[in-house]
């Protein structure tokens, strides 16, 4: 039986998304399915029209008839997946060390740590309340990494090891290396 399995991207990754869908599309035992913003819709070039539907609020969509959810990229709107993550078996993607904050104690002392990135996690802290946010995204049933590096600083951390996955995206569907004309070097005499 195949399993069916909705992908959402509401907001930048649209390179990422198309990765998945050259993967997916090989995958005869998976139906699927991309959610996406308007946004998102306009810089898709690779995905058939049949596999998106544009979709303005994840909290309104229905996912009922999913086995699993791949939640692309999740930077904001936090309450949004709230009750998707806690109904679905969901996969959520952390694409780079920015994003290894939420796996961390939150306090000033962290802030200071990592001082050279201090204002984009006072940005995170304060205007996109990543505080009381990060407790939304620790309830998606698997953490997805796309780079070993991220993997490897959130195992130093020791947290949630239990939902941490590695999610190896290099795919590539056609690859040809270019004939190269034959150089000559001349050396003068």
């Amino acid at each position: 039986m195949k399993k069916k399995i909705a992908f959402i991207e509401m907001e930048t990754h649209s390179a990422l998304l198309e990765q998945w869908y050259l993967l997916v599309a090989e995958m005869p035992r998976v139906n699927f399915h991309f959610f996406v913003s308007q946004k998102v819709f306009d810089k898709l070039s690779a995905i058939p029209r049949q596999y998106l539907t544009i979709i303005n609020s994840v909290s309104k969509t229905d996912f009922s008839n999913y086995d699993g959810v791949v939640v692309n990229t999740i930077h904001r709107n936090y309450d949004d997946y709230k009750t998707l993550f806690e109904k679905k078996s969901v996969l959520c993607l952390i694409h780079n060390l920015n994003f290894s904050l939420f796996f961390k104690k939150i306090s000033w002392l962290n802030i200071f740590k990592e001082k050279e990135k201090g204002a984009y996690f006072l940005k995170l802290y304060c205007k996109e309340k990543v505080a009381s946010k990060r407790k939304v995204i620790v309830k998606a049933s698997k953490l997805g990494v796309i780079a070993s590096s991220v993997l490897k600083n959130i195992e130093k951390q020791s947290v949630f090891l239990d939902k941490i996955e590695l999610i190896q995206m290099n795919y590539c569907n056609q690859f040809e290396i270019p004939k190269e004309d034959v150089i000559q070097i001349v050396m003068p005499v």
